[in-house]
């Protein structure tokens, strides 16, 4: 990862680099504006509020210490609603009206994996700090690239094994949720449990759902009943992406210098 990660900053800073060399949107001599599209408001909201308090705790780090080579980071945020349409609106605003320098993708898998064609099509950055969908990183894109979020091959193959050597369960019970790194996620995870000699049933629920009474009632597994939810690691989503924007300061403190 860590290999991976110094090529993909490799590439990035070459990438940026070129087009500093020309007239860069969203760079002047006193800020570099970034963009970020995240979900403030529907059933993800939990993750952008949290992604926009580790945002703006890094820029306060980062600013009070001179910014980058004297330019203040300013970030405009966009709700993208956890949606595939909130996302392709976030992004065509951030970058078609506000004119920022790159796009932070800090939104789920749903409102990430939809704006992919818009931005290699324009190729303005796009920095993905948070959507696990295999399609994110599946395919080669010069301006594209992940930070802090690990894929979902690394992710669920540790959570099978951890399963599988701790408790060498016969039967496992699955709650899906309707994202989609739900939806991509759990055939992984299950395949894996499967090869491990379990038997896996997997129940789904929509996201907003508070009551799980109905699936809890499906399984009839009582005996060793272990349940994985299908969700984002979003408690440290708020560290993760101030770690996300630490990182991409490096980069960018390079570039302007």
């Amino acid at each position: 990862m860590k290999t991976f990660r110094f090529f993909s900053a490799f590439s990035l800073l070459s990438l940026f680099n070129l087009a500093f060399a020309q007239s860069v949107p969203g760079v002047t001599d006193t800020e570099v504006k970034i963009g970020v599209h995240l979900s403030l408001s529907g059933p993800a909201s939990f993750v952008g509020q949290g992604a926009k308090v580790g945002i703006a705790l890094a820029q306060a780090e980062i600013n009070a210490k001179g910014g980058i080579n004297g330019r203040k980071l300013v970030f405009n945020f966009v709700d993208d609603r956890g949606s595939p349409d909130g996302g392709v609106t976030a992004a065509r605003k951030l970058v078609d009206e506000e004119n920022t320098f790159v796009v932070l993708g800090s939104g789920t898998s749903s409102s990430t994996v939809p704006v992919l064609p818009y931005f290699e099509r324009n190729g303005v950055p796009y920095y993905v700090s948070l959507a696990s969908d295999p399609q994110v990183m599946g395919k080669f894109r010069r301006n594209v690239y992940s930070g802090a979020t690990s894929t979902q091959i690394v992710w669920g193959t540790s959570m099978a094994k951890f399963v599988n050597d701790n408790f060498k369960p016969k039967r496992v019970a699955m709650m899906q949720c309707d994202q989609a790194h739900c939806i991509s996620g759990v055939p992984l995870v299950k395949g894996m449990l499967q090869t491990g000699g379990a038997e896996v049933s997997v129940f789904t629920y929509n996201s907003g759902d508070t009551d799980f009474t109905g699936q809890v009632q499906q399984s009839s597994l009582l005996i060793r009943m272990l349940y994985l939810f299908m969700v984002l690691r979003l408690m440290v989503a708020g560290f993760c992406l101030k770690f996300d924007v630490q990182v991409s300061t490096l980069l960018l403190w390079e570039i302007l210098h």
